[in-house]
């Protein structure tokens, strides 16, 4: 009997373990979503150092494609400027009340931002990978590229015009 119930407490106790450790592992994660994430340890790190947050309490939705708003605030972050108000806001779809006003503000007086067209910024949609290339860039003081180098891109001809001399920069 003994022999029976000390293997059934090493049973428990074994299985019992690797859930306490996993438990005490995901609470120094900043957020439970990203136990399974490729980029887990860049996350905590770039989380570590207040240059990204999360999308809500203990959440950080790793899938959840990033927004030219929230590039803009981690671009002004891992610069450590700090958000202005402008008495003017310089663009009709950034008002003083929403979280990035601040950070677009700020990127723009710097000259590291711009908008799609005339005092439109659109803050919500999806960064692409030009605007990207092109923030980074202009936030570093890099001198901009050849316009008639071509790039080793399977989607080059999709890059605008505009955009060829950053995307040229960041690839050399």
């Amino acid at each position: 009997k003994i022999s029976t119930l000390m293997v059934l407490m090493v049973s428990i106790l074994v299985t019992s373990i690797p859930s306490a450790f996993a438990a005490n592992a995901s609470n120094k994660l900043p957020f439970d979503d990203i136990t399974i994430s490729y980029a887990q340890k860049e996350i905590v790190r770039l989380a570590g150092l207040n240059i990204i947050n999360g999308t809500g309490p203990r959440t950080f939705s790793p899938k959840k494609p990033v927004t030219r708003a929230e590039f803009i605030a981690m671009i002004d972050r891992l610069l450590q400027l700090e958000p202005v108000d402008n008495a003017i806001a310089s663009f009709t779809d950034v008002r003083k009340k929403d979280w990035y006003y601040g950070w677009v503000q700020a990127g723009l007086n710097l000259g590291i931002v711009d908008g799609v067209r005339p005092e439109i910024f659109e803050p919500n949609k999806q960064i692409s990978r030009q605007e990207v290339a092109a923030l980074i860039v202009r936030a570093t003081k890099m001198k901009a590229g050849s316009t008639s180098s071509s790039l080793p891109f399977v989607d080059s001809n999709k890059i605008a015009s505009w955009a060829i001399p950053y995307v040229y920069t960041i690839h050399k």
